[in-house]
């Protein structure tokens, strides 16, 4: 809070020039991101994204410990793994994305990349593995999150700003209701192994669609 404080305390926000919020105002203000059909179509699979990326924090454990009898520790060791590479590419990778890339491109890629990360489960086994997983799905979270927050910011108005970014906070928030109830169930009833091919299947389909649905928000840029 001292650091905020200290950075912040003499900065201004760069504010739109009247005739840029006039425009803007009448493009889009009187639209509610519920009738925006385009951007509710986004917001599904964000939290299809979210609730697939989400079993980090639930199944993944789960997986660690009945699958590869791991101790706490050394659940904890990867949890801290991952944190230590958010921690460390995050500003970095987002930094040279949002130069390079569009928006779409970008979510779209941490988007196959989070199915790439469940996908070598299946495909290869040893602790190495599990480490390699947990690295790129850190890489599609670093890829596809702040990318997403951005695109609901664009095609907001100023006056309907706060609705939308209230449905962005709204799809995460029904993925941490969804994602260990499905996935815990699946896991119990199928198997891992199930959980992880159709979690796979789920994030193939969610970048197939937000491809086609940001081109058609014409937010590609």
């Amino acid at each position: 809070a001292t650091l905020f404080f200290i950075y912040f305390r003499n900065r201004k926000g760069n504010e739109k020039k009247k005739d840029e919020v006039v425009e803007e105002e009448g493009n889009q203000a009187n639209l509610s991101p519920y009738k925006d059909v385009p951007f509710m179509l986004f917001s599904v699979l964000s939290c299809i994204f979210a609730i697939c990326f989400l079993q980090l924090l639930s199944t993944l454990p789960l997986y660690y410990r009945n699958v590869y009898k791991m101790t706490e520790a050394e659940i904890g060791i990867i949890l801290a793994f991952s944190g230590l590479v958010v921690f460390s590419l995050e500003m970095l990778v987002v930094h040279i994305a949002e130069k390079r890339f569009t928006a779409r491109t970008v979510i779209v890629a941490g988007t196959v990349l989070c199915a790439l990360s469940f996908l070598v489960l299946n495909l290869a086994k040893g602790i190495p593995v599990l480490y390699l997983s947990m690295f790129i799905i850190c890489l599609a979270e670093i890829l596809a999150m702040p990318f997403m927050a951005t695109v609901t910011l664009q095609r907001s108005s100023l006056k309907k700003r706060g609705a939308y970014m209230g449905i962005n906070a709204l799809s995460f928030s029904v993925a941490h209701i969804f994602s260990p109830l499905v996935g815990t169930r699946v896991a119990a009833q199928f198997g891992f192994e199930t959980l992880w091919w159709g979690t796979v299947a789920a994030l193939t389909l969610a970048s197939i669609g937000f491809f086609f649905v940001m081109k058609q928000m014409k937010l590609s840029a």
